[in-house]
């Protein structure tokens, strides 16, 4: 059976990357213009720019504390995570989340099996191995979320679905 950080490196990848069960992140935000990305079908729901920013903050946060990094401040709602600040790009905020992946998918490689035994913090039992399950699955479901939104747009090509 392979590592516990190769199947998680195997899960972003996925995610991310690589179409297989799901369409990726990559091809669900193919040809995604700012204005599409911006739309949102009533205020109630977000936007698949707004999705990705919340992608953004999550992942990032989780990489600074599995390298250990220390941590801007916490929004101080869930909320505020997916909101665009003012003068940022579309295309800079895409490539943000890329890079951010990326550096996940590289920390994991040269991680021993064991760091992902141990706890997030010394304050809480929850070790890495949870939080990651977690981290996938969120991400999964973001995905997933970006494609049903293209749908509703009528921006979703059939060609990018995976069959």
């Amino acid at each position: 059976m392979d590592s516990a950080k190769n199947i998680f490196k195997e899960q972003l990848l996925a995610c991310f990357f690589e179409d297989n069960w799901f369409a990726s992140l990559e091809t669900a935000l193919t040809d995604v213009t700012e204005k599409q990305a911006a739309w949102k079908k009533d205020d109630a729901l977000h936007s698949i720019w707004e999705i990705v920013n919340h992608l953004v903050f999550y992942n990032t946060r989780h990489l600074k504390l599995f390298k250990k990094e220390t941590l801007s401040s916490h929004p101080h709602s869930n909320d505020e995570t997916f909101s665009i600040k003012e003068g940022e790009s579309w295309l800079d905020t895409k490539e943000q989340l890329f890079l951010v992946m990326k550096e996940w998918i590289n920390e994991l490689e040269k991680t021993p099996d064991e760091q992902l035994q141990s706890d997030v913090r010394e304050d809480n039992n929850e070790p890495w191995i949870s939080v990651l399950l977690n981290v996938t699955i969120h991400n999964a479901s973001h995905v997933g979320q970006i494609i049903y939104i293209r749908k509703l747009q009528g921006s979703w090509s059939k060609e990018l679905s995976v069959s």
